[in-house]
């Protein structure tokens, strides 16, 4: 099996809590498949890591929960566009994204708003 696959299958379903803003790293991302913010005690702000060809392919969903939101932030900027460099995922719960590296970019490939009552 190729290697990249493996990789893939093995974080698959592989989840992350995170209850304060953090800075991702390459291995989180490359670990986890998924960041599940409990944004409860106070809004929450996600760095990613710079892309590179040793994270390409690797999506990610970051999921809200909480009575605060939550922020996707890439200092490049999504798609290279520092002008768009944030996701934001309000206050309410069950909010979430879903980007990917292609090597060079990260991308915002699916953003969805929660449920309504």
């Amino acid at each position: 099996m190729d290697v990249r696959l493996e990789q893939q299958l093995e974080r698959q379903n592989n989840k992350k809590s995170i209850t304060a803003t953090a800075t991702l790293t390459e291995a989180d991302i490359l670990k986890f498949s998924v960041f599940s913010c409990d944004a409860t005690d106070g809004a929450i702000v996600l760095t990613l890591p710079a892309a590179s060809a040793a994270m390409e392919d690797a999506e990610i969903d970051v999921d809200n929960f909480g009575t605060s939101g939550t922020k996707v932030y890439v200092a490049a900027g999504f798609g290279g566009n520092t002008s768009n460099d944030t996701i934001s995922l309000t206050a309410n719960v069950g909010e979430y994204c879903k980007v990917k590296c292609n090597g060079t970019y990260w991308l915002s490939l699916h953003h969805t708003p929660p449920a309504s009552s």
